[in-house]
């Protein structure tokens, strides 16, 4: 099963049972450092492999969603944290070795129209 049909699988699954989105943290349930094979969830998810992260699946990219998502964020995050604007990319450029490829991502993101907060919070004010 390929990242995307999983991805998929799960967005099925949070429409079943009336969930806006799902958050995949790297660490497993006991916090620890040490992130043993079984649970390795955001690897299995993503491919994902670095020592620190955090997948968030909407259900949809509609505007209530990622206006819940902001308010969610906006009590977790400092001011200068919050992101003004998301790029949603179907794929993570990968390294030879599988890593994320961090200096392809700015390339990246010049292909796709960025999700702009601003404006969908304006939307709904």
């Amino acid at each position: 099963m390929t990242i995307r049909e999983r991805v998929e699988r799960l967005r099925k699954e949070l429409g079943q049972d009336a969930l806006a989105g799902f958050l995949v943290p790297r660490s497993d349930e006991h916090q620890g450092e040490y992130v043993p094979p079984h649970a390795q969830r955001l690897s299995w998810l993503t491919g994902f492999t670095g020592s620190a992260g955090l997948a968030i699946v909407l259900a949809a990219r509609s505007p209530d969603t990622l206006r819940g998502l902001h308010a969610w964020l906006k009590t977790h995050l400092a001011a200068h944290q919050m992101p003004v604007r998301w790029y949603v990319l179907e794929t993570l450029p990968r390294t030879s070795r599988g890593k994320i490829n961090r200096d392809r991502i700015a390339e990246a993101c010049l292909h796709v129209t960025p999700v702009d907060f601003r404006s969908i919070l304006a939307e709904g004010s």
